[in-house]
């Protein structure tokens, strides 16, 4: 026979149990508001551009943690979550928090304006990354959001460790590329985001500039290149040696675009080597695929180049392609027909698509 009394007592716990958790649930909602918006009003930026609103949340700051010392009284979680006012109050308290993100929509809009990469940050990220100002180690991540091929920073101490600089940036595949000036990472985040960003450029363009003064092939250096480096030098190797053959066909050196022929042949075979071999980690098969494709690509341009009887530098088999040209100081320009575009030496890490590629 059906026990009334035991099923009526399993179903008054359920609804409890059921009550108990949409509770907690609006309980841990509310605690993480509270947490985000309590770090950012630690900071000098909420201080400074926001002292209305930094008095606001003090007064719901005091009502949270009566709540919550009254709430550390009662040991059983049932019993905790059980009163209609418990119920209240943390609704109450929602609504307040919910309030008070929603008025510093004009602060973030504010600091957007100021630096745009962080239109590519929710509102609830935005919070969180200016709550961990002077915790550059806890911000890093959000920065990179900010920025395409961006996955990690590199931080070192300066002056006894009373300082943090960003040293360094990374890609997702491990490749590292360093900053020229240390940037600074103690302060406001939005100064030390543009400080970083304003070092990119020329910290990726002193970085091919070094290759290029080094003498050596990309092939000699492939092992150690990041992959946009690796992209760039093979485009203004074989630019400046297609060019180079076709100003020499174009004069009746018949045997100069044979030995590019040659040398597109040997090149793709060196980067089809390492993805050979079972050693190789994925990292660097990513790598070497990426430059391998771009090889072959090369090599079909050579090949419809080649096709044609009287090629020289102004053939349009040729122009009608991204060509790279560089000087000894890493400024590097793309060419495509008659348009001409600076590269503008953005990182992008391992993103870099396997062709040529600018961002202006």
């Amino acid at each position: 026979l059906r026990n009334s009394t035991f099923s009526e007592q399993v179903q008054a716990l359920l609804i409890q149990l059921t009550s108990t958790e949409k509770l907690l649930n609006t309980w841990l909602l509310a605690q993480h508001k509270h947490s985000t918006l309590h770090a950012f009003f630690c900071t000098k930026a909420s201080t400074a551009e926001c002292g209305e609103l930094v008095e606001v949340f003090n007064e719901i700051n005091e009502s949270w943690d009566a709540m919550m010392v009254k709430a550390a009284t009662t040991v059983n979680v049932i019993e905790a979550c059980s009163s209609n006012e418990r119920h209240r109050s943390i609704d109450e308290l929602l609504i307040e928090l919910e309030r008070v993100q929603s008025q510093l929509s004009s602060f973030l809009e504010k600091q957007r304006a100021e630096f745009p990469r962080f239109n590519l940050l929710s509102n609830e990220a935005m919070l969180l990354l200016f709550s961990y100002e002077g915790r550059p180690k806890e911000a890093i991540s959000y920065i990179c959001h900010s920025f395409t091929g961006l996955k990690d920073l590199q931080l070192e101490f300066r002056n006894g460790g009373e300082n943090q600089v960003l040293v360094s940036m990374l890609a997702s595949m491990g490749e590292k590329v360093n900053l020229i000036k240390e940037v600074p990472c103690d302060g406001h985040i939005v100064d030390w985001a543009k400080d970083l960003e304003a070092s990119i450029a020329p910290s990726v363009q002193a970085e091919f500039a070094a290759l290029l003064a080094s003498g050596s092939t990309s092939l000699e250096l492939l092992h150690a290149l990041p992959l946009q480096l690796g992209v760039l030098c093979i485009n203004t190797e074989v630019t400046h040696t297609v060019e180079e053959a076709l100003q020499q066909h174009s004069k009746g050196n018949e045997d100069a675009w044979e030995d590019v022929d040659a040398n597109m042949t040997s090149q793709n075979e060196a980067l089809l080597l390492p993805l050979r071999g079972l050693s190789v980690i994925p990292g660097e098969r990513f790598k070497y695929t990426r430059l391998a494709v771009l090889g072959m690509w090369w090599r079909d341009v050579v090949g419809n180049v080649g096709q044609e009887a009287n090629r020289s530098p102004d053939s349009f088999a040729w122009r009608s392609n991204p060509r790279c040209y560089c000087e000894m100081d890493g400024a590097t320009t793309v060419r495509v027909a008659n348009c001409s575009i600076p590269y503008a030496f953005a990182w992008l890490g391992d993103q870099v698509a396997p062709m040529a590629y600018t961002t202006q």
